[in-house]
């Protein structure tokens, strides 16, 4: 044991437009709060690991639920933005990986 203690715990906050996405999703996905539960718990321990960064964005960030190891759920992007002074994770949207169109 290396006698450091872990780094605190980010806060999860909530973009407005979330909600009104995430519902968009929950009626056809029936165990939606507790594998949501489980994506915040995972981005809120350390937002960095398992995210992207999304290019020129003032530090949002996005997760594929696939690579971060969720699979009993569909495959979800879910995008964000740390505030590491704050210790805080704004959840700004969510949608389907199907949903989304490459550019």
């Amino acid at each position: 044991m290396s006698g450091q203690e872990p780094a605190p715990r980010y806060t999860a906050d909530y973009n407005v437009g979330f909600h009104t996405d995430r519902e968009l999703i929950e009626p056809s996905f029936r165990v939606w709060e507790f594998l949501f539960r489980a994506i915040e718990d995972f981005v809120c321990r350390n937002p960095y690991l398992a995210s992207h960064k999304v290019g020129d964005s003032g530090g949002v960030r996005f997760l594929l639920t696939e690579e971060a190891g969720f699979a009993d759920c569909p495959p979800l992007v879910v995008y964000f933005k740390p505030d590491d002074g704050t210790r805080r994770v704004v959840f700004l949207t969510v949608h389907r990986l199907s949903d989304i169109s490459p550019d």
